[in-house]
């Protein structure tokens, strides 16, 4: 009975030996052709390389800690009753007059910083996991609270007939969101997708007022048109959160054993399945995970989100490039799309293939996708079920 009982057990190690071994090689298989392209596969292989505090605007705006802090105690009080997004906007033009006459260096500061070719906040990147995390939301300097005076910025000055100042101001909050989406992880792909609507919403009210000078007008629709950078922030993003996942693969109990090998895989395998779905001009992915694996498909939604934030990127830069057209085109309500001299690129909607679409408001139009549902829902912007801009 011993020997026999000694023989089960053997054969049972054998055979987790061998089942442990066929899932590392799983594994290995998916990891060793992003080693060879450098990809990161790890917390502390995100790390970037250094660069000095002239070129960082992590550094740039640290000085500004305190006016900041002031501009969102006053943002607060002042927006504290708004109900609609006028009322907000009122409150936010009265607070940037205030800080402006407080401190009035801060909003050229903020567009100066956006220049720097850096973002590189203080990050500890030998942490595991959950301190990583942490460090990334308990930031000292919010990039929100920077864009905010910039926006509230931009509305004073289209409010007192000034639209070049609002146009420095809107490209300066989509650099600022630029710094962000090159940042590590889906939450800051996240920050920096509100940050670029924020953008665009002030850059399409500068083209509505119509009075920008040519060469303002012509940076801000190049600020708006770089569709590539948006791809490249993307797939940075889930290069990131794969690595991330990895370390916490590697901080569970028992993360070299076949059940948390065969996870890791499936893992692995969703990222690349949504690294083909933004390779696709247009569409998002299936609501439901393709994949089996609890971490898999524990992880769906979020990337589906941050797949979703790319199509809104891409749809809102397509309405200022189509909007700044049609009234080079004559600003006529009757125009049709396709007499636009616009590449298919830009008129397509990248959520469903279809075309970008219009309507008349009053004697000029709101521009618009038919967002995530999919339905076009008649240009309802206002409510999020279409994604665009409207005078």
């Amino acid at each position: 009975m011993a020997i026999v009982l000694l023989s089960v057990i053997s054969v049972v190690i054998l055979m987790v030996a061998l089942l442990n071994w066929r899932a590392s090689r799983r594994v290995e298989a998916r990891l060793a052709p992003l080693r060879e392209v450098g990809k990161p596969i790890s917390i502390q292989d995100l790390q970037p390389s250094e660069v000095g505090e002239e070129l960082n605007a992590a550094k740039a705006v640290e000085r500004y800690a305190d006016e900041l802090r002031s501009f969102d105690r006053q943002l607060a009080e002042a927006t504290r009753d708004s109900v609609t997004d006028d009322q907000f906007d009122e409150g936010s033009m009265l607070v940037a007059k205030s800080i402006v006459q407080e401190f009035s260096e801060l909003n050229e500061a903020l567009r100066k910083a956006s220049r720097l070719p850096a973002y590189q906040p203080d990050l500890d990147y030998s942490h595991g996991p959950s301190p990583f995390m942490d460090q990334l939301i308990d930031q000292e300097i919010s990039p929100r609270t920077i864009t905010r005076a910039l926006y509230g910025h931009g509305l004073m000055s289209l409010a007192d007939g000034k639209t070049d100042d609002a146009v420095e101001d809107a490209i300066a909050i989509l650099r600022w969101s630029d710094h962000v989406a090159r940042q590590p992880l889906l939450l800051n792909h996240l920050v920096g997708t509100a940050l670029y609507m924020q953008g665009i919403q002030l850059s399409g009210r500068c083209l509505y007022a119509g009075d920008a000078s040519p060469a303002a007008r012509e940076m801000l629709l190049q600020a708006c048109s770089n569709e590539s950078k948006l791809l490249a922030n993307y797939e940075m993003t889930l290069d990131t959160e794969r690595a991330f996942g990895i370390s916490s693969f590697d901080s569970f109990p028992g993360s070299r054993f076949m059940l948390m090998l065969g996870e890791l895989a499936a893992y692995l395998d969703v990222v690349s399945e949504f690294q083909s779905f933004s390779e696709k001009p247009t569409g998002i992915a299936p609501d439901q995970p393709t994949s089996a694996s609890i971490f898999a498909g524990s992880s769906w939604s979020a990337l589906q989100q941050g797949l979703v934030s790319l199509r809104r990127k891409q749809a809102l830069s397509r309405t200022v490039r189509i909007l700044a057209a049609w009234q080079d085109a004559g600003g006529e309500i009757g125009t049709t799309l396709t007499e636009l001299d616009l590449p298919e690129a830009v008129t397509t909607d990248p959520y469903d293939g279809s075309q970008m679409k219009w309507k008349g408001v009053g004697d000029t139009i709101a521009i618009y996708s038919v967002g995530r549902d999919m339905i076009d829902d008649e240009g309802s912007i206002e409510d999020g079920r279409d994604i665009g801009i409207e005078p």
